[in-house]
């Protein structure tokens, strides 16, 4: 309290011989005020990023090292939603640096954007779910449509790390982009978070799929004939 009390006369003592020596201290003070407000305005991005640094410290959405993807949207996402997706090389202060996974080029985001954006860590995923549209030709018989589920679940036995969960008959007859026939949806999930596992899976089911379907004389839609 003694200390505050010495700090607090000396600055009115400092201020006492200004008038002395004819300085005017509103002027000074007004001086001192319009200073803080241009730093205060000049540190004000700055300053966001600092404490939003903390935040994330607090938080840790994420580490060095995780696969992440930052933005208003999945980094797969179409139009306005699209996000973007990379590896966090460096948590900094003010910035943390990005290794942008479609280009390899380094993105340094602001804090403060990665402390109000919707984060989705990928690296501490367990798992990834996979879903599998087939357009089947609308001549197919019902008996051949029939052995759609069990060409689903066959195809993922032999695959390390995947396995299936469902299927739907989901339209009779659908248009499909360019195919039309009876689409089917399996439902399938890798059991890990690695993308490298994911991609593995996801190759050997898409060829699974194919031999089950030539194998069992089922044939994919034909794509349509646009007519100009």
């Amino acid at each position: 309290m003694f200390g505050l009390f010495r700090v607090f006369l000396s600055i009115v003592l400092i201020l006492a011989s200004f008038n002395t020596w004819g300085l005017k201290v509103d002027t000074f003070l007004a001086g001192l005020g319009i200073g803080g407000l241009a730093i205060g305005l000049a540190l004000q991005a700055t300053l966001k990023d600092f404490f939003a640094s903390f935040m994330l410290i607090a938080d840790r959405p994420f580490k060095t090292g995780d696969y992440i993807n930052v933005g208003t949207g999945y980094a797969w996402a179409s139009g306005g939603a699209r996000g973007f997706d990379g590896v966090v090389e460096y948590i900094g202060l003010r910035s943390t640096k990005i290794r942008m996974k479609d280009n390899g080029q380094l993105l340094h985001v602001p804090n403060h954007d990665l402390a109000t954006a919707r984060i989705v860590n990928q690296s501490q995923m367990t798992e990834r779910r996979h879903d599998v549209s087939l357009v089947v030709d609308y001549k197919t018989s019902i008996e051949r449509l029939r052995l759609i589920g069990a060409i689903f679940k066959d195809s993922a036995n032999d695959i390390p790390d995947l396995r299936f969960s469902e299927f739907c008959f989901e339209a009779v007859l659908h248009s499909c982009g360019n195919n039309a026939g009876h689409k089917f949806v399996g439902v399938f999930f890798i059991e890990s978070g690695d993308t490298l596992v994911w991609k593995r899976c996801v190759t050997e089911l898409h060829f699974a799929i194919l031999e089950h379907l030539k194998s069992s004389k089922i044939e994919l839609a034909e794509p349509k004939v646009l007519l100009r």
